[in-house]
């Protein structure tokens, strides 16, 4: 009767230390995958910020060049009233 529980208690034993075994492996696969994920989130953020800043430069550029032409047409603005004024 002994060999019989020492068996069991034997299998049951090995069953627990496989199945810990396979929750460890199971617990760090995911934290390699959430790992991962993170570093991939933070190089999409990485690019979308240097586009970002990209854009912005280039959106600052056409604002000045914009302003610019304004500025441009103001002055011709002014030029062409004080024409008329004194065509009068």
């Amino acid at each position: 009767m002994e060999q019989d529980w020492t068996g069991i208690v034997m299998a049951l034993g090995v069953l627990v230390l496989i199945s810990t075994i396979i929750v460890v492996v199971l617990v760090q696969g995911a934290k390699i995958a959430r790992a991962r994920m993170t570093a991939v989130a933070a190089q999409e953020y990485r690019s979308l910020a240097e586009r970002y800043e990209t854009l912005a430069a280039s959106g600052a550029q056409d604002l000045r060049r914009t302003a610019e032409a304004v500025e441009d047409v103001r002055a011709r603005l002014d030029s062409v009233e004080r024409l008329l004024r004194s065509v009068e």
